[in-house]
């Protein structure tokens, strides 16, 4: 018997329970474990791949709403969520397996929305989506999770050389870094959407963000999000964000939409949660940048005083911004 368990690797296999790529007692009786864990029974187990059974189960945790709870099988031809479910790859006879709440709030959207499209042409539509998607799943899976995974794995080799990146705060519920957090405003944007027609906005907005990626990224920083006509950017250093700024200001924007950007920076301590920065540093950079002229850069002290000694700053005095107590004086790139 495997210290610390309740299973023996002899009487697992003899079970018919293991797997080729499994290469020593240990591992099995972990394996095993885990997936008693995730809810699967020993005689599921049994003869099956038990390197696949844990899958469904980790990326549908939630998956405990029994379909006829949601689908009365009397009903089943007459009600148009069951067919829509049917529609749409999912198997609601009473062996299949359990629904999660957001696949079932996806039938409750398209029962809604066949009040706008029409039943016939809806469910059409998700034929067409549920088989395509069935399609996909099966051809891609193990390519996109091999590809998922690399680019996973070079964002934490990334996070790793970080000091400040696995800083966690005392609740455990969040990250604290130490970043230049930086945004960057499409200047004369809400007029240009009052003339555009549908797809100079949308090539617009495509062109802003993929120019705005490109330069962040290749100087060092992470693009967090776009925010209509706003970029939100980080960077590990005052010195990095300001020479993201730089090349941003410089962005040739003329010909698909507006021409010229504004850019606010704060750096300091922020929040880190779900990919997103939240704090006061991020407030001040995002209320500092309606301070700045067209083309120009504005920044706050702890910028400043990181910056490479060749950035040249020139004072634009204190402004108040809008939810931060005390006023904050703010810098001007020269």
């Amino acid at each position: 018997m495997t210290e610390g368990t309740q299973h023996d690797a002899a009487e697992l296999r003899a079970m018919g329970i293991g797997h080729p790529s499994i290469h020593d007692d240990a591992e099995l009786v972990e394996i095993v474990e885990m997936l008693l864990d995730l809810g699967v029974e020993l005689d599921d187990m049994a003869g099956n791949d038990i390197t696949f059974l844990g899958a469904p189960l980790m990326i549908r945790p939630d998956a405990t709403i029994e379909p006829g709870e949601v689908f009365p099988r009397a009903q089943a031809e007459a009600d148009f969520r069951a067919r829509a479910a049917v529609a749409l790859g999912y198997n609601i006879d009473e062996d299949a397996r359990l629904l999660t709440p957001a696949e079932v709030d996806t039938v409750e959207f398209f029962d809604v929305m066949r009040e706008v499209v029409g039943e016939d042409d809806l469910l059409a539509m998700m034929r067409v989506m549920g088989g395509s998607m069935a399609r996909l799943s099966r051809t891609v899976l193990p390519r996109f999770l091999d590809a998922a995974a690399s680019v996973l794995r070079r964002h934490l080799a990334v996070a790793a050389a970080s000091p400040t990146a696995w800083n966690v705060d005392g609740s455990r519920a969040a990250t604290m870094e130490r970043l230049t957090v930086g945004f960057v405003d499409m200047v004369g944007f809400t007029s240009f959407t009052e003339q555009a027609n549908l797809k100079e906005f949308i090539d617009a907005l495509t062109a802003f963000e993929s120019q705005a990626q490109n330069v962040i990224v290749t100087s060092g920083g992470t693009l967090v999000k776009l925010i209509g006509d706003e970029v939100m950017f980080v960077a590990p250093t005052p010195a990095s964000g300001v020479e993201i700024a730089r090349r941003l200001a410089k962005l040739p924007l003329g010909s698909s939409g507006p021409g010229s950007v504004r850019i606010g920076l704060s750096a300091g301590e922020v929040v880190a949660v779900g990919g997103d920065y939240y704090g006061t540093v991020v407030n001040i950079a995002s209320r500092s940048v309606r301070h700045a002229e067209p083309d120009t850069i504005v920044a706050t002290v702890s910028v400043v005083n990181g910056a490479h000694a060749s950035a040249r700053f020139e004072s634009i005095g204190t402004r108040e911004l809008r939810g931060i107590s005390e006023p904050v004086e703010l810098f001007q790139l020269m």
